[in-house]
C-alpha cells in the first residue's frame, strides 16, 4: 500500500513537472482546474486573434507596397508624355513603346500585390475582414480597390501615338494625374486601416 501511494505521488509529481501546472486534471482540484482551463482557452483565443490581425496587416502592407509602385510607374509615364512634347518622330516611337510597357506593368503589379492569396488592388468582390474580439462589432473590414488599367480601375489604355498637338499631350497628362490621384486616395484609405 505504501509503495502504491509512493508510485502515485511520483506520477503526480512527474505530471506537474512535465506540464508546469500544479493542477493537471479536475481530480487535482476542480475549481482551480476549470479556472485554469478557462484562462488557457482565453489565451488561445487571443493568440488566434493576434494571428488574424498580423495576417491582415500583412495583406494591407502588400497592397500599400503595390500602390506605391503603381504611383511611381504612373509618374514615370507622365514624364514620358512630357518628353514626347519635344521629341522627334523616332524618339516618340521609342517613348510610345516605353509608355505601353509601363502600362502593362501596372496590371502586373496590381495582380501580384497579394499576401496569402488576398489581393486588395485587383478589384472584384474581395473584402478583408479582421476580427479583433468576440463580437461582430469588434472587427474591421477593408474593401479591395481596383488599381488595374481597366475601365473599372484607372481607365488607361495602350496608345498608338502621342498626338500632334499640345492639347492632346495635356489631355494625356491630365488623365495620368487623375490616375495618380486615384492611386494615392486608395493608398490613403488602405493605410488608415493598419
Amino acid at each position: 500500500l505504501s509503495l502504491a501511494n509512493t508510485r502515485d505521488s511520483v506520477s503526480i509529481t512527474q505530471s506537474r513537472l512535465s506540464t508546469g501546472n500544479r493542477i493537471n486534471t479536475a481530480i487535482d482540484g476542480p475549481t482551480a482546474y476549470f479556472s485554469a482551463k478557462s484562462l488557457n482557452d482565453r489565451a488561445s483565443d487571443l493568440t488566434d486573434r493576434k494571428s488574424q490581425i498580423d495576417q491582415g496587416i500583412s495583406v494591407i502592407g502588400a497592397a500599400l507596397t503595390g500602390a506605391s509602385s503603381i504611383d511611381s510607374t504612373l509618374t514615370q509615364m507622365k514624364g514620358i508624355v512630357k518628353s514626347a512634347a519635344t521629341a522627334d518622330e523616332a524618339t516618340r516611337e521609342t517613348l510610345k513603346t516605353q509608355y505601353n510597357d509601363l502600362l502593362k506593368s501596372i496590371d502586373k503589379t496590381a495582380g501580384d500585390s497579394s499576401y496569402n492569396g488576398v489581393n486588395l488592388l485587383n478589384g472584384g468582390d474581395v473584402k478583408l475582414t479582421v476580427q479583433f474580439g468576440d463580437s461582430e462589432r469588434a472587427s474591421q473590414s477593408v474593401q479591395a480597390k481596383n488599381l488595374s488599367t481597366s475601365k473599372d480601375g484607372l481607365n488607361l489604355q495602350t496608345i498608338t501615338g502621342f498626338g500632334s498637338t499640345t492639347a492632346e499631350l495635356d489631355a494625356m497628362g491630365s488623365e495620368l494625374d487623375g490616375a495618380i490621384g486615384t492611386v494615392r486616395a486608395s493608398a490613403k484609405e488602405l493605410g488608415t486601416n493598419v
